[in-house]
């Protein structure tokens, strides 16, 4: 029965997928289209690919099949897959869990999340689908991006880890160009060996997370130090004034307390210390 094999999925969809139909008899065609390779697979291995075009599945018409069809074979055996060949930056990525980073100034573990995006395109069909699709019927974009998240990840948290070796944690973002082009250096020669050309990486954002409850308790920490080291400026700068201060805490609390009988003490104190204060100041002077 003769078809018509072709691939209309989203290029922005999907990476390799593969036609249902795996016994396009004589009379069919294979059209593969602008900015896709055809593919043809036998058990796993590739055996052939198509470039842009229309093929008719005819035993003299594609050189390819002439050479790789058995005798009397009425039918190709073989699958026929689709790729995309668009060069994609469409590989959005953000790291997935804090990067704990190590901050040498305040010597605390600081949590750290980036984002960016990244550009590839498979290079090596024959070893992407060996190590990465396997016996799955497509692999998709987001599949692809599941996959090399892991290894941006390991790359970063490396190079912002040496980086805050010598750098204040806070100050990181400032050197998003040279994380960008180290991280993307290793990833090329990480992901070659799977199919996987690895174009550049753009770190677009380094930031602190701010909500994470370690980052609360650093902020709560960074707070009560700033606050004890101004009100020990005060003191040094002041000791009367502070010791005043501390004496209408103790005051206020103990007017606050209306039953106690220490509080009741405090109180006519108040009242006797201010009446011999007020009758020096009116003592007629000697």
């Amino acid at each position: 029965m003769a078809e018509t094999l072709r691939c209309d999925v989203d290029p922005k969809e999907f990476i390799v997928w593969k036609h249902p139909i795996n016994t396009a008899g004589y009379g069919s065609q294979i059209i593969v289209q602008e900015s896709q390779l055809g593919l043809l697979l036998s058990s796993g291995q590739l055996v052939g690919t198509l470039e842009p075009g229309s093929y008719p599945i005819e035993s003299a018409n594609i050189p390819l099949l002439r050479r790789l069809l058995p005798g009397g074979e009425s039918s190709i055996p073989y699958d026929i897959w689709f790729s995309t060949c668009i060069n994609s930056n469409e590989y959005k990525w953000g790291t997935r869990n804090p990067i704990q980073v190590f901050d040498s100034k305040y010597n605390v573990m600081v949590p750290i999340g980036c984002f960016g995006s990244s550009r590839l395109k498979i290079r090596d069909f024959q070893s992407f689908f060996q190590q990465i699709v396997g016996t799955s019927s497509s692999y998709k974009t987001q599949d692809l991006r599941d996959f090399i998240i892991p290894f941006i990840e390991r790359e970063i948290n490396q190079s912002i880890s040496e980086i805050a070796k010598n750098n204040n944690v806070f100050t990181i973002s400032s050197s998003t160009k040279k994380l960008s082009d180290e991280c993307g250096i290793r990833l090329k020669s990480s992901l070659k060996k799977f199919g996987i050309e690895f174009g550049e990486l753009f770190i677009q954002g380094i930031s602190v997370i701010s909500d994470d409850p370690s980052f609360i308790e650093i902020k709560k920490a960074l707070t009560t130090a700033s606050s004890i080291e101004i009100k020990g400026g005060a003191i040094s700068n002041n000791k009367e004034t502070y010791s005043l201060e501390r004496s209408f805490d103790v005051l206020e609390n103990a007017a606050k307390n209306d039953s106690g009988i220490a509080g009741s003490f405090i109180g006519a104190g108040v009242g006797l210390g201010a009446g011999l204060n007020l009758a020096n100041n009116m003592s007629p002077m000697q």
